[in-house]
This record gives C-alpha cells, structure tokens and sequence, in this order.
C-alpha cells in the first residue's frame, strides 16, 4: 500500500525460494515450508501504484484554505501525466480537538507499478514537497502541541466540585451558549 520495501523473490526451486531484501540487497534461502503462511504480492501485477499522503491541518483552518489547498494538490498532478494517471480523492480522515488538528488523505495514482519503486518513491517524494511547500504558502500548517498532563491526588470533594463545575459548562451549552453558524 505504501510502497515500503520488502523481500522480493529471486528464485523459486523444488524445496526452497531465494529472496533479496529490497533496501538492501541482502539475499536469503527460505524453505518453501516457511514461506507458506506468508503474504505475498506480485507487484509487477498491480499495474498502477497507489500513493497516499497524510497530511494533518490546524484545527482552525477555514474550509477555504483546505479546498485551496486540495486543488493545488490535484492541479500538481494534473500537470505531470508522465508520472501521475488521476488523482482519486482527498478527505478528511480524523478530527483531534484535544491535540489541536484535523487529519485528511491524499490518494494518486501513478503510471507505473510498485515493481518500479524508486520512479514511484521518487514520485511521491516529489508530491510531498508540494504539499509541503503549498501548506506554507496558505499558511495551513499544523503545529500540534503534546497534551499537558495533570497529575495531583485530590480528595474526593475536590473532584465532586470539579465535575459539577464541568458539569454547569455542559448545561450552558445546551441551553444555547454555543452555535455552529456553518461559515
């Protein structure tokens, strides 16, 4: 799916299969027996790789920006038809209040197969400095801040206090505190 490296098969004998480790070049001889639960992939098979992009928005961001941003990302793509044959989607994947940002996905699809990972890595690579530099430029960038954590022992009427405090919040709220315009 995301084009990580692999052991791809070399040779495959009677008794045994010889695979090389994509990164690296290492190569190993499996028995045949060992092999058998695993997962394998014809990456020549899948004609057209898949790539996909996280990318990750302040929680904040106008929905402007975002459609801004998702059509550079498509016009990137759209301008290079030797690597890239469609874009096929960006939405939004999670939504994280606590930690201050919304997460979406990029999905393309690229000419070639996963068979030819260094053009498809290359590609992606490419598409991702994009994002990088688009998200600069719309000033959409997410700085996500770890949680605080509070750790302290409270007697029990201290935390009956604080969750009759929490609650009034949430009272006020349904009781129209709080509206969603839509804009």
């Amino acid at each position: 799916m995301n084009g990580s490296s692999g052991w791809m098969v070399k040779k495959v004998a009677l008794t045994a299969a010889t695979v090389c480790w994509g990164a690296a070049g290492e190569r190993a001889r499996l028995s045949n027996g060992a092999t058998s639960n695993l997962r394998a992939i014809n990456a020549n098979r899948s004609p057209k790789a898949t790539a996909h992009v996280q990318i990750k928005f302040s929680i904040d961001t106008h929905h402007r920006k975002i459609q801004a941003f998702e059509s550079a990302a498509e016009q990137f793509l759209k301008q290079r038809p030797p690597e890239w044959a469609a874009f096929l989607g960006f939405r939004p994947t999670e939504v994280a209040f606590e930690q201050g940002y919304t997460g979406c996905i990029l999905i393309a699809q690229h000419r070639e197969s996963w068979q030819k990972i260094g053009a498809t890595l290359g590609s992606k690579a490419k598409l991702t400095t994009c994002l990088l530099e688009v998200s600069k430029q719309l000033d959409v960038r997410c700085v996500c801040t770890p949680l605080p954590a509070n750790i302290k022992f409270q007697d029990a009427n201290d935390a009956l206090k604080a969750a009759r405090t929490q609650q009034d919040g949430v009272d006020q709220v349904e009781k129209g505190g709080a509206r969603f315009d839509g804009n």
